[in-house]
């Protein structure tokens, strides 16, 4: 019983100590001066809003150009100045099940060995795997395959450059990991 009464008689103590230090007073006049000079200092105009500009949208217009981070194909021209090409895609070869796609709607998913032969294995937009291999064709710009590693198909696709003119462009497809 008697340290309850301690307790309760320093708890007494110190509330009494403590609303005693705070209500005096003198020890507030230099904040009640500074209170009493800011209320007499007049208010300043607040400045207008700044005028709002509109946004002005940007019309990209270079969406058909080559390229930046491709590199620049050389064109020879003929005496006429029309562009010289020796390449051209095969027309009477049988057309593979892949060519019937865009590139952009096939992803590598893997690789595996064959008989000594590295073969990528490639998923169609339908969801359907293709085992592909070196010489195979795929994409819809005559598109054949030049070599596999175990982390990319690289391709060489035959595009149209002008009437009757063709032209290489290589192309690349990277194998798709779980996280992507």
């Amino acid at each position: 019983m008697n340290s309850k009464l301690f307790r309760s008689v320093c708890a007494s103590a110190f509330v009494a100590v403590f609303v005693t230090g705070c209500s005096s007073n003198a020890d507030n006049q230099d904040l009640i001066d500074f209170m009493e000079k800011t209320k007499r200092v007049q208010p300043r105009a607040i400045e207008p809003i700044p005028a709002f500009v509109p946004y002005e949208a940007f019309n990209y217009e270079a969406g058909a150009l080559r390229s930046p981070f491709n590199a620049p194909v050389k064109v020879a021209l003929d005496d006429d100045g029309t562009p010289a090409s020796e390449i051209r895609p095969i027309e009477n070869r049988v057309t593979e099940a892949l060519e019937l796609f865009n590139l952009g709607d096939l992803l590598m998913v893997g690789t595996m060995t064959q008989d000594g032969n590295l073969i990528a294995l490639v998923r169609d937009n339908n969801g359907r795997v293709h085992k592909v291999q070196k010489g195979n064709y795929m994409g819809r710009s005559h598109g054949q395959i030049k070599a596999i590693t175990a982390g990319e198909i690289s391709i060489t696709e035959i595009v149209p450059n002008g009437p009757n003119n063709w032209i290489e462009r290589p192309r690349s497809l990277l194998l798709v990991t779980a996280s992507q």
